[in-house]
């Protein structure tokens, strides 16, 4: 099949219809010394079209030298990388569906199976922006890391793979892989000491250690982030749970509180801070408090499966278990996949001597723990994205504090 055929057709099957093919490509006579004038020209032109900023149109220029030599990948290399990063400068970013993301999908497949396709930097540094897109952040962070051991564009490689790191940070410790994390995020954050979702990375740190029973190690980064970064609500968060860990009930009682403060001043988010609120009202059995912050939060979030979980826990805790058992299966069916809710059912399922439905739990948490494992290797494709992930607020504050860092389509490239 011609070459123009090949990338036209997988442009078609990516929607991109936008993103027409030069017509100078495919009208041109068949002789080698007119293909190579215009392909020197496409190629110059593409080159002044990036200078200028017009990187859409500079891709245009790119398929149309990839269709003239069709058994060379730079082109079209050079054409995913900056669809990539124009797709990732656009307001609506670079998400699934849209144009840029569909084109660049498109570059991708059609360059890969070219000679020094498998392997080139480039086609990996493009590949990890879709799947960090997709929030496939084992593939990116394997793409991106390729990327970098080769030494391609260190300062671009350097911000993604930072960021891929940070989000991955959150599959490793739901896979009690903490050591790996801890690396990973030393390694990114000595590296880019300035890079601007430091945050995220330290949260994301303190949260390992404390996985590791670290917590005077975690305490420290978070009481540093609460002084550098006095305005956010984070820190003061993932220090509440810390706090919460070495039974400094008060402690984390107002740093809970200190986050909600900070949130609401901020009109951010606040529910994970509320329900933790909750939680450690719950521990000081200070019931009615605890029921009017969980009852709070439902208001928030109607039928969240974190609020549900501690409502549970509260009739737990006054002798109601069949009512537990109840709120807890109701969370369930809107969190199928939530460790801390299995758990706490599978406990509870235990204590009123209903031992198959206990195993029958089991053998769902079981799976989960499998899949996650699958996910985290990047054997299973299919997993959802939220496989194994606790609910919002579920495990809290006996769980939690990992930060995602920025994902496409918050205009950085």
């Amino acid at each position: 099949m011609p070459a123009r055929s090949v990338v036209a057709l997988f442009l078609a099957a990516a929607g991109a219809c936008a993103f027409g093919v030069p017509a100078r490509a495919g009208d041109a006579p068949p002789t080698a010394e007119t293909s190579e004038s215009w392909y020197a020209f496409s190629r110059a032109r593409a080159e002044q079209l990036k200078k200028d900023n017009r990187l859409r149109e500079a891709v245009e220029e790119l398929i149309a030298c990839g269709e003239l030599r069709p058994n060379e990948v730079d082109c079209l290399a050079e054409g995913a990388v900056m669809m990539v990063e124009w797709g990732g400068s656009r307001p609506g970013g670079l998400r699934p569906g849209a144009d840029a993301y569909s084109v660049a999908e498109a570059l991708v497949s059609a360059a890969v199976p070219r000679p020094g396709g498998k392997g080139d930097p480039r086609l990996g540094y493009a590949i990890g922006r879709l799947r960090f897109a997709d929030h496939d952040w084992s593939t990116a962070y394997q793409m991106f890391r390729e990327a970098r051991d080769q030494g391609w564009e260190p300062e671009t490689i350097r911000l993604w793979y930072f960021r891929a790191v940070v989000n991955r940070a959150k599959l490793l410790l739901d896979a009690f892989r903490v050591d790996e994390a801890i690396a990973d995020l030393d390694e990114v954050i000595a590296e880019s000491p300035d890079h601007p979702e430091m945050l995220a990375a330290k949260i994301n740190l303190a949260g390992a250690h404390r996985k590791r029973d670290e917590r005077q190690e975690s305490e420290r980064i978070l009481r540093e982030l609460c002084e550098q970064f006095p305005l956010s609500p984070q820190p003061w968060n993932t220090l509440g749970l810390v706090l919460f860990d070495q039974g400094r009930l008060e402690e984390a009682l107002d740093a809970f509180t200190q986050s909600i403060t900070l949130a609401v001043s901020q009109n951010a988010p606040f529910d994970e801070a509320l329900v933790s609120k909750a939680h450690v009202l719950l521990k000081l059995r200070r019931f009615d408090e605890s029921d009017k912050a969980v009852k709070e939060f439902l208001k928030l979030k109607q039928d969240a499966p974190g609020g549900l979980y501690l409502l549970a826990q509260l009739h737990r805790e006054r002798g109601d278990t069949l009512e537990a058992v109840r709120v807890l299966r109701r969370a369930a069916r809107h969190a199928p996949r939530d460790h801390g809710i299995l758990t706490l059912l599978q406990q509870i399922h235990y204590e009123r001597g209903e031992e198959e439905d206990a195993r029958e739990i089991g053998r769902r948490l079981d799976a989960l723990r499998d899949e996650m494992k699958r996910k985290l290797e990047g054997r299973d494709e299919a997993a959802p994205e939220d496989a194994a992930a606790p609910a919002e607020g579920s495990e809290a504050p006996a769980d939690g504090g990992a930060e995602p860092a920025p994902t496409d389509g918050d205009g950085g490239r």
